[in-house]
């Protein structure tokens, strides 16, 4: 039962560990995706003050 137990606890915490590894790597590279658009669309003439 024990047993059981532990590998239904590994199984969930696996598949947790999973999903957050995945959902993070998700906004990570929405962050980068969004900063680099603003970057570029900065460097091409938009809204910079700092030339």
């Amino acid at each position: 039962m024990l047993c059981f137990v532990l590998i239904l606890g590994l199984t969930v915490y696996g598949y947790w560990l999973h999903e957050s590894i995945t959902s993070t790597y998700f906004f990570t590279s929405l962050i980068i995706i969004t900063f680099g658009t603003l970057f570029i669309s900065a460097s091409n003439g938009g809204p910079r003050e700092d030339i």
